[in-house]
This record gives C-alpha cells, sequence and structure tokens, in this order.
C-alpha cells in the first residue's frame, strides 16, 4: 500500500531518493497485482488505517492499528527511534525537516492524549512505548 504522492516519486525520483526507490521493486508488485494506491488518510481495514505524515518523503505514511483497548503507530521513517522524538531533531534523510518538525509536534500531541503505542522500526532496544508529557516510557 502506498499513497500516491510516494508512487509518483518512485517512477520519478529525485537525485537524493533514488537509490531508496528500486524500479525492480516497483515492477514486481506491479506484475503481482500487488499494488495498493491511496490517497491521504484512509481506513484500509477494519481498525487498520494509514495516515500521510509528510515529512520524510511527500508521501511517506504511518499505519495505525486498533482495537477496543490499544492503538499502535507504525511510524515507518518518520520517526526512526526514540532520540528523534524531540522536535528539533530530523534526520538527514528527511527530505522536508521543517514539515517533519511540524507533524512531529502534533503527532506526539496526539499520541500522549490517546496513549498510543508507538512501534520504532529502526530502534533495537525499545522499538514499542508511550509518549507522555514527562517523556517516553517503553514498553
Amino acid at each position: 500500500m502506498v499513497q500516491a504522492q510516494e508512487l509518483a516519486a518512485w517512477r520519478d525520483p529525485d537525485p537524493r531518493s533514488k537509490p531508496s526507490y528500486k524500479p525492480e521493486n516497483l515492477r514486481l508488485l506491479e506484475e503481482a497485482g500487488r499494488l495498493w494506491v491511496v490517497e491521504g488518510d484512509t481506513e484500509v481495514a477494519p481498525g487498520v488505517r494509514v495516515r500521510v505524515t509528510g515529512g520524510h518523503t511527500r508521501g511517506h505514511q504511518a499505519v495505525y492499528v486498533q482495537d477496543q483497548e490499544q492503538t499502535v503507530v507504525f511510524t515507518g521513517d518518520f520517526l526512526l527511534m526514540p532520540a528523534f522524538l524531540k522536535i528539533n531533531w530530523v534526520s538527514a534523510l528527511d527530505l522536508f525537516p521543517l514539515e517533519s518538525m511540524e507533524r512531529k509536534a502534533a503527532f506526539l500531541e496526539e499520541a500522549a492524549r490517546e496513549r498510543q503505542l508507538i512501534w520504532f522500526y529502526h530502534e533495537t532496544e525499545h522499538r514499542l512505548g508511550h509518549w507522555t508529557q514527562e517523556g517516553f516510557l517503553p514498553a
């Protein structure tokens, strides 16, 4: 599943992003009929939705999985690891760092208010945790 904006970047990447967007991977997904393109924040299955985060790339998205008790957010490259929970700490790979900072502030406010469980894809020690007004609490 990919945002239309991300797919456009994949088809015609800028020089900085080109090494990340492998044409052969896109071709395999298309040939297998496994490419699902969405536009914007979308519920993709009961309890599963994607939301555009931007910042890292224009079409970067986070995946939210929710049941009656908990929401887990897979942040992908939007929040690499707990160190990047600081608003002004952005990855050198973020194409739109000011947008990352703005969206991160809104995301963290919601994550604390809703007590969402954040899953850090690139983390090795504390992959899951909650953001609170006091800071990060590993799960």
